[in-house]
C-alpha cells in the first residue's frame, strides 16, 4: 500500500493532515527546533497521531557541525522514545551516529543528499537507509525503473516547489546571506528578478511547482513506497486540500476530478504547476512568471477549515468482545488492528424482568456508539445467556473505559534502545607541507606556463580530459597527478556515456576520480579509477569524513559552508582538502536556463546572469545539458596560508572557471606567493564568518 506523507509545520497542520487523511506526516527541524512547535506541543503531536494510526517522521533538514552533533542526536533519540517512525536526514554523516546510536529507528535519504541512480540507492542501502526521496527533477520512466530494481523504498514528492537548484547543489543565499539552504534557511532567492542579456524584471530561474496527482494510480502501479506533499504547503487548510485530493486518488485508484484540480488551483492562485520533469520535458514549459499575490477564497479555506475542525475521521479498526452470562461478572474487551487490548470487568448480570432482557442486538447497537473517536468498529462478537440484563448505563461505561484504555496504551510509545552516541575518530598525523591543486574547467587552461608551477595535482573535467589529453602531459610531466571531474548528476540513462567517457580517460592515463555524488563511487571504481570526494557532497562534519574515508576515497573536500575554526575542528580520517581560491558554484540546475532565456542555445559560449545590486554570475553548461551558476564574486584566502596551514587541511586547491589562460597563470603565482596580483572581485567567502 503506498504511503501518503503530509507536511506539518504547526500543531493546526497535524490535525488538518491527520483528519484528511494523511498515513504518516513529518515535521521539520531546520536547526535544532521545529520553529511550529514547543515541547509541548511536539509530544501532543505525536500522541495525537500515533492514537490515530498516524506515523510520524522528523526531517533534520540540515547540515550539522561537529558542534551540534550531540545536540541533534539527542533531538533524535527524545522523538525516537516520543514514538517517531522515522528520521529523515540530509546529511551524510548522521547516518552512521543514528544508527549506532538508535538501532531501531529508520533513516530515510532526504532530497538534499541528491541521490538519482540505483549505485547510490545501492549505497544508501548499505549505510541502514530504507528509504530513499527522489529529486524532483527525476522522470517517470527513471522512477520506474528504478522501482523495479531496488528493494530500497522509493518516495515521490507529487505537490511541491521545483527548485532552479537540484536539492543540495543551493548555495546562492549561504554565500549571499549566511542563510544556508543546506541548513534549512531558505528564503528562495533565486525567485528574484534576474536578467540574462534580458530585462531585469525576468525571473530565469522561477520555476512552476510540480503537481503529479493525476500520476498517483501510476506511481502506486509501480510499486512506489510513498508519495510526498512539498514542504513549503505550510497552511493547514491548503496541506488539508492537498492531502484529501491524494487520498481520495490512492483510494479509487482514480487521477482526480477537475473540480478538485480547480480548487487546488484557487487555493493556490499565486502558483503555475507543471507536470514537465515528471514526463520528460524541459525548456520553456518548466518556466514560471511573476504571479501576483496568493488570492486563494477565503469561503473555500474556510470551508475546508471545518472539514478537519469538526470530526474525527474513524482510522483505527477495531473489534470488539462481549460476555455476559449468569454467575459470571460482565466483560467487555476491544482489540485494535495493531493488537492493543483493553478490557473492562463489570457487575454480574441480572435476571431481566418486565422485559429489560439484553439480546446481541442491543448490546450491539449500544457498543458500536463510539461517537467522535477515532474508532471505526469492524466487528461485535457478542456471547449473552438468555434471560439476563445489566444494571442502566452499564454497556455505555464500559465501552467508554475500554476506549479510553486503548487510547492510552495507543498513545504510549514503545520502549527502544537507545546507546550512547559514539565520538569522532582521531585525526590522521598529516606529513609534509601542504599539497597544492590547480582545478581548470576548459582545454585550454591547461597551458605548459600553469604547469611550470608545478601543482602537486591537476584537475579536469571528464570531457576536457577525454577531448584533449595530451595537454595533461604539461603536468604530468612535472610530476602533476591528473584527476577526472565527474559530473555531480549522473542519471542512470546517462551511464553509458559516462562509462565510455571514463574508460578513455582511463586509458590516457588517468586513474583517480573526482565524485560529487555518493552514487558515483561505484561508478568510478567500476572504471578501474581511485576515487577523491569533491565539494559536491557537503561533508560538514567528521563523521561525514570518516564516511568518505570508510568509500575508499584517497582524499574528501570539507565543504565551503564552515569556516575555519570548524574546518581545524574536524576529526579528518581522511586527507581533506579545500577550496581557497575560485568562483564558487552557487547552484547545478538540471533545465537549461539559457536557451529559454534567450531564444537560442549559446552553450558553446558562457552566459550571465545579472542581479539587482549590479552581481553578474557566470552561466556554464554542464553534462546533460545542465546549468551551473557560478558565484558573481571568487573565493580568495590564498594569501592567508597561516590561516589554512593550521587547519589541519592535506591540500589547498585553485579552481579555475571563467579565467583565460593567461589568468590562471597569473593567479597561480598571486596564489603561490609569487607575485603581488591580486584578481578583481575577491570575497573571503565562509571561512571566516560561516553559515547560520
Amino acid at each position: 500500500m503506498i504511503e501518503l506523507l503530509t507536511p506539518a509545520a504547526n500543531p493546526e497542520a497535524v490535525i488538518a493532515a491527520v483528519q484528511s487523511g494523511a498515513d504518516a506526516i513529518y515535521i521539520r527541524f531546520g536547526g535544532l527546533a521545529s520553529a511550529g512547535f514547543s515541547e509541548s506541543e511536539y509530544q501532543k503531536a505525536v500522541r495525537y497521531c500515533r492514537v490515530r494510526g498516524c506515523k510520524v517522521y522528523i526531517e533534520l533538514d540540515t547540515l550539522v557541525s561537529d558542534g551540534e552533533m550531540p545536540s541533534v542526536c539527542s533531538l533524535a533519540k527524545h522523538s525516537a522514545e516520543l514514538g517517531v517512525s522515522a528520521v529523515i536526514v540530509q546529511d551524510l554523516g548522521i547516518i552512521p551516529m543514528l544508527r549506532g546510536m538508535l538501532p531501531e529507528i529508520k533513516i530515510f535519504a532526504g532530497e538534499r543528499l541528491g541521490i538519482h541512480g540505483l549505485s547510490g540507492i545501492e549505497a544508501l542501502r548499505q549505510l541502514g537507509v530504507s528509504r530513499v526521496f527522489l529529486p524532483r527533477e527525476m522522470s517517470a520512466f527513471e522512477i520506474s525503473e528504478l522501482a523495479k530494481k531496488t528493494d530500497v523504498e522509493l518516495a515521490v514528492t507529487v505537490f511541491g516547489e521545483i527548485c532552479a537548484a537540484r536539492a543540495g547543489t543551493c548555495y546562492l543565499q549561504a554565500l549571499a546571506l549566511k542563510d544556508s539552504c543546506n541548513r534549512g534557511g531558505c528564503a528562495r532567492a533565486c525567485r528574484e528578478e534576474y536578467s540574462m542579456g534580458g530585462r531585469m524584471e525576468n525571473h530565469p530561474m522561477r520555476y512552476n511547482d510540480a503537481m503529479l496527482f493525476k500520476y498517483i494510480p501510476d506511481l502506486k502501479k509501480d510499486g512506489i513506497a510513498c508519495i510526498s506533499i512539498g514542504a513549503n504547503v505550510v497552511s493547514p487548510e491548503k496541506a488539508a486540500l492537498v492531502t484529501s485530493i491524494c487520498r481520495r486518488s490512492i483510494d479509487i485508484e482514480q487521477a482526480p476530478a477537475q473540480g478538485e484540480i480547480d480548487d487546488v488551483l484557487l487555493a493556490f492562485s499565486d502558483r503555475d504547476f507543471s507536470d514537465a520533469y515528471y514526463t520528460g520535458k524541459r525548456g520553456a514549459e518548466l518556466m514560471g512568471g511573476n504571479k501576483p499575490e496568493d488570492r486563494a477564497s477565503t469561503a473555500l479555506l474556510s470551508s475546508i477549515r471545518k472539514g478537519y475542525e469538526d470530526r474525527e475521521r474513524r482510522r483505527v479498526s477495531i473489534t470488539f468482545y462481549c460476555v455476559i452470562q449468569e454467575g459470571a461478572a460482565f466483560k467487555l474487551a476491544v482489540t485494535d488492528s495493531d493488537g492493543n487490548k483493553a478490557i473492562h470487568i463489570g457487575p454480574n448480570p441480572l435476571r431481566a424482568a418486565g422485559g429489560n432482557e439484553i439480546n446481541s442486538r442491543i448490546a450491539e447497537e449500544e457498543i458500536r456508539k463510539t461517537g467522535s473517536t477515532p474508532y471505526s468498529v469492524e466487528a461485535v462478537n457478542t456471547h449473552i445467556e438468555k434471560g439476563l440484563t445489566l444494571p442502566e448505563n452499564t454497556l455505555s461505561e464500559a465501552r467508554r473505559a475500554v476506549i479510553r484504555e486503548l487510547t492510552e496504551k495507543r498513545g504510549t510509545p514503545p520502549k527502544i534502545t537507545a546507546e550512547k552516541m559514539q565520538g569522532f575518530p582521531i585525526s590522521r598525523k598529516l606529513q609534509g607541507q601542504i599539497v597544492v591543486i590547480f582545478e581548470v574547467s576548459a582545454a585550454e587552461q591547461l597551458t605548459q606556463e600553469l604547469a611550470e608551477l608545478s601543482p602537486d595535482y591537476i584537475y579536469a573535467p571528464v570531457d576536457v580530459i577525454e577531448a584533449e589529453p595530451d595537454r595533461l602531459k604539461y603536468f604530468t610531466e612535472k610530476g602533476a597527478t591528473p584527476a577526472v571531474i565527474m559530473p555531480q548528476i549522473i542519471h542512470d540513462r546517462e551511464l553509458p556515456q559516462i562509462a565510455a567517457k571514463l574508460k578513455k580517460v582511463r586509458a590516457a592515463g588517468v586513474a583517480q576520480a573526482l565524485v560529487g555524488n555518493l552514487g558515483h563511487v561505484l561508478i568510478a571504481k567500476l572504471a578501474n579509477m581511485d576515487i577523491r570526494g569533491d565539494y559536491g557532497l557537503n561533508l560538514y562534519n567528521s563523521s561525514a569524513l570518516e564516511l568518505a574515508a570508510k568509500a575508499g576515497m584517497l582524499s574528501a573536500t570539507a565543504s565551503f559552508e564552515l569556516n575555519l575554526a570548524q574546518i581545524k575542528e574536524l576529526s579528518k580520517t581522511v586527507d581533506t582538502e579545500i577550496i581557497v581560491y575560485g568562483r564558487l558554484p552557487v547552484l547545478t540546475s538540471e533545465n537549461c536556463m539559457i536557451k529559454p532565456a534567450l531564444g537560442r542555445c549559446t552553450c558553446s559560449s558562457m552566459a550571465r546572469l545579472s542581479d539587482n545590486w549590479g552581481g553578474v554570475f557566470p552561466v556554464t553548461k554542464e553534462f546533460g545539458c545542465r546549468n551551473t551558476v557560478h558565484s558573481s564574486q571568487k573565493l580568495f584566502i590564498a594569501d592567508k596560508p597561516e590561516d589554512y596551514a593550521t587547519a589541519g587541511v592535506w591540500a589547498v586547491r585553485l579552481k579555475f572557471t571563467t579565467e583565460s589562460p593567461r589568468e590562471c597563470v597569473d593567479t597561480a603565482k598571486a596564489c603561490l606567493g609569487m607575485s603581488s596580483y591580486r584578481p578583481n572581485g575577491l570575497t573571503r567567502g565562509l571561512y571566516y564568518r560561516g553559515v547560520k
